[in-house]
């Protein structure tokens, strides 16, 4: 770990906590007289082939404010302050999952647009049960369904949290 202090009493800790090849994921905790506060995502990098058209997907699946040029980056930024950071060539693109939290009232609306434009969805990732193509997923809480986005990346809309995680993983 690197800390890193201020002129404001903050400091912050980063590390890696994954990775892959193309991949890299940062925990970022940040400490002011003595009280931590509590981890959360700030900002991912999604590999694209074009990250202006994925940027705009996007927007439009999510129902998000416009993206914006962000150096090398087309970024968005979801409800909850997340940041997406599209990233087009020269990193190379592999496909990755991404699930999205989304309200019950968004989920209809982004099922609607599936079902009227044509675009195929399953109840569970392509090839756990091919025969639920078409099919919203109401296993366990709320409801979820999967679909390719930009570049075959395999995205997840759901309605509730998994209600699966362990009591020792849980926010105490």
């Amino acid at each position: 770990m690197l800390e890193v202090p201020d002129a404001s009493g903050l400091s912050s800790s980063r590390g890696v906590i994954a990775s892959g090849r193309n991949d890299v994921v940062v925990m970022e905790v940040t400490q002011h007289q003595g009280t931590t506060m509590p981890a959360s995502l700030h900002h991912m990098i999604i590999p694209v082939s074009d990250r202006d058209v994925a940027a705009r997907y996007f927007t439009g699946l999510l129902e998000l404010r416009e993206p914006w040029e962000n150096g090398f980056f087309q970024s968005v930024q979801l409800d909850d302050s997340v940041v997406i950071n599209f990233a087009a060539p020269p990193v190379e693109v592999q496909p990755q999952h991404y699930a999205f939290l989304v309200s019950d009232e968004l989920f209809d609306r982004i099922k609607s647009r599936f079902d009227s434009d044509g675009t195929p969805y399953t109840a569970d990732p392509p090839g756990k049960r091919p025969s639920e193509v078409g099919e919203v997923n109401r296993d366990g809480t709320g409801r979820r369904l999967y679909f390719l986005g930009p570049d075959k990346h395999m995205l997840e809309v759901l309605t509730a949290r998994y209600n699966d995680v362990p009591q020792r993983s849980r926010p105490q």
